[in-house]
């Protein structure tokens, strides 16, 4: 279980993860472990390839980083979360991606996100959705950037920006309650009526 008075963050990159939430919500770790009241779900994901491992390469950044042992009462990590659903249920905030399926989910538990968007989504519709969710006050949007790695540009997610952004809203709950409002009002909740009637005026010759 969840102690009664910590802050959820649940953090998931989709089916197989994201490379650039896991790198950026590990790394910026250290500043959150300083904070008292917090619990982070971290859903990493299976994806691996020749580059990159979500499981072993996630274990071995919190290990350079010093974070070993039991972490159980703040950061808890996991591969695949079979019951996803409890986890959005019990988050104040949440930090995904923007495909719709995930934003339908997170939208019909009603709760605030962060909204990292795919960069390479055909037609970038997950920045489209992301921005539209952030023009209803729902989400904020945190968007990969251009940086110079181990010699190489690579698109990555600012581990300071998300740390910024993520503790600027949990340090504002009315700021988070109006968000999840927004968030609970955006999927609609009267489809059966909207094809009831569709049908009706069908059957009417409407």
């Amino acid at each position: 279980g969840i102690p009664a008075d910590r802050q959820v963050v649940v953090v998931v990159g989709g089916s197989s993860g994201a490379r650039v939430i896991n790198e950026a919500m590990v790394e910026a770790l250290p500043r959150f472990r300083q904070r008292r009241n917090i619990m982070i779900l971290h859903v990493t994901g299976r994806y691996s390839d020749g580059e990159y491992d979500a499981v072993a390469d996630t274990a071995s950044h919190l290990e350079r980083l010093g974070i070993t042992g039991d972490t159980s009462s703040w950061y808890r990590r996991y591969v695949y979360m079979e019951n996803l659903q409890d986890a959005y249920a019990a988050a104040d905030l949440i930090i995904c991606r923007g495909g719709a399926g995930t934003l339908t989910e997170v939208s019909i538990c009603g709760r605030p996100s962060v909204i990292v968007p795919l960069a390479t989504a055909a037609e970038d519709h997950q920045a489209f959705n992301a921005r539209e969710l952030a023009r209803r006050g729902a989400a904020r949007v945190l968007y990969q950037e251009a940086a110079w790695v181990k010699g190489r540009v690579l698109s990555i997610v600012s581990p300071t920006k998300l740390a910024d952004l993520v503790s600027e809203l949990l340090d504002s709950p009315p700021v988070l309650q109006e968000m999840a409002m927004a968030s609970h009002a955006v999927p609609r909740r009267d489809s059966l009526e909207l094809i009831l009637g569709e049908i009706s005026s069908l059957l009417a010759g409407h």
